[in-house]
């Protein structure tokens, strides 16, 4: 079973060189408190599990699915309205903290969703003693079926996931309704997404698993995975109930859904650790020598979490990573010599990707010229698609520098404001996307 990679390595050397800079007798440099900065940003991350949003249209039993893999029944189910982002985390006392996108949070001891509702919070971060929740959070989405509700659901998965299981039930198939409710959401995560066909105990086993091939040959095609599952008979064979508890388990689908779950998990936590390193390597590992290191500590067992006991595999070990090596720091003698033929290749890598970019905004303009593009919702959604695509061929791109991964993050919040452009209404849109557009355009020319 895939295993989501050990970072302890990474996050000792990050915490003690924070810890060395604070505890420097004098003001350090300003090159070392922005290595700090940086280094607190980078744990922030490794420290942050895996954000697995799950979403779909009203009564395709996202709620159910949550409470599975959460083993309790603790998002509310069948409620009939559109209810916040619940976001389920890990913490060792129980806790519910209501919090809003514009204001501060509160916080309760207990779990009291009900009485939280009764604020009109934005969002709703539950804290449970789990252990799928030390390594992966949950988040509830609702609303994305719903106008007036389908903005504030973007807004939530656009800033809080980063991996996406799409719940449709297994009679409507993933049909062309819901298709177009996923390209309004962000490709960085659409990329990481699956989809879990519900309701799966009204079909019999072939004629689930005849409908699920059918979704991947059809819409469910740009998903990683396609699987159904019984929720009602995966919950008993997990509580113990019925003859054959382990029989109902098997045969629910849960097993498929749990291992596509992790699988994906897995390849997105691993992309994210690699840029990550990156980082280290580049914006800290240089400044290890400038500052009193402590002793390295001996590193944590690895947490390694099972989904839910029925589904659980004894995990292969894997070899801990190396750590960082530092690298020997020149002397006035030794003089740097300058990395001449990469910096050329990384500038006509830049060169090039800049023409692209050039002739894909010629297109853009032409549609418009030609009034193939003719009102402000179409060109906003032609300028979106623009940036996602151009983003997707970024993050592709081998001969630009490492110091311009801000270039990516600078598209990808650019890709996600133009997805919310798309739900305001008025020229202003325009305006805003054509600005959009210009901004990307000066940060191109620089590379």
């Amino acid at each position: 079973m895939a295993k989501l990679p050990d970072v302890s390595n990474d996050v000792s050397l990050l915490k003690r060189f924070i810890r060395a800079v604070e505890d420097l007798p004098t003001q350090p440099s300003a090159m070392v408190e922005v290595a700090q900065n940086h280094a607190e940003i980078l744990l922030r991350r490794l420290e942050t599990p895996v954000r697995i949003a799950v979403a779909g249209p009203s009564g395709a039993g996202k709620s159910s699915l949550v409470n599975l893999l959460l083993g309790a029944p603790l998002a509310p189910t069948g409620e009939g309205r559109v209810l916040p982002t619940l976001l389920f985390e890990h913490s060792e006392n129980e806790k519910t903290t209501v919090g809003w996108w514009d204001r501060p949070s509160k916080e309760t001891a207990g779990h009291v969703i009900k009485a939280a509702l009764k604020e009109q919070p934005d969002l709703i971060s539950i804290g449970v003693d789990s252990p799928i929740l030390k390594t992966l959070q949950l988040i509830d989405v609702s609303g994305l079926d719903r106008p007036g509700h389908d903005k504030d659901a973007v807004l939530a998965l656009t800033q809080l996931a980063d991996v996406l299981i799409w719940c449709s039930t297994i009679s409507d198939k993933l049909g062309d309704d819901q298709a177009a409710l996923v390209k309004m959401l962000p490709k960085r995560l659409t990329k990481n997404s699956l989809v879990v066909l519900t309701h799966a105990d009204e079909l019999s086993r072939e004629q689930a698993e005849a409908a699920a091939a059918e979704v991947e040959r059809g819409n469910g095609k740009d998903f990683l995975y396609v699987s159904y599952i019984a929720t009602p008979q995966a919950w008993a064979g997990f509580h113990g109930e019925g003859n054959d508890p382990a029989a109902m388990w098997e045969q629910s689908g849960a097993p498929d859904v749990l291992a596509d779950l992790l699988e994906v998990a897995v390849k997105t936590r691993k992309k994210e650790v690699e840029k990550i390193q990156r980082s280290i390597a580049r914006q800290v590992v240089p400044f290890l020598n400038d500052v009193p290191m402590p002793p390295e500590e001996t590193a944590p067992e690895p947490v390694i979490t099972e989904p839910v006991e029925a589904a659980a595999v004894e995990p292969t070990p894997e070899p801990v990573p190396e750590p960082v090596a530092v690298p020997a720091q020149p002397t006035p003698e030794e003089p740097v010599a300058a990395p001449v033929e990469e910096a050329s290749a990384a500038t006509s890598g830049g060169a090039v990707l800049f023409e692209e970019w050039v002739a894909k905004l010629a297109d853009l303009q032409n549609q418009v010229s030609t009034e193939e593009i003719d009102n402000d919702s179409d060109f906003v959604q032609a300028a979106q698609e623009l940036v996602s695509d151009f983003l997707d061929e970024l993050m592709d791109v081998e001969t630009i520098p490492d110091d311009h991964d801000w270039l990516v993050a600078e598209f990808e919040k650019a890709n996600d404001l133009m997805i919310l452009l798309q739900f305001e209404s008025g020229d202003r849109t325009t305006v805003d996307a054509a600005y959009i557009v210009a901004q990307l355009t000066d940060s191109l020319s620089y590379i």
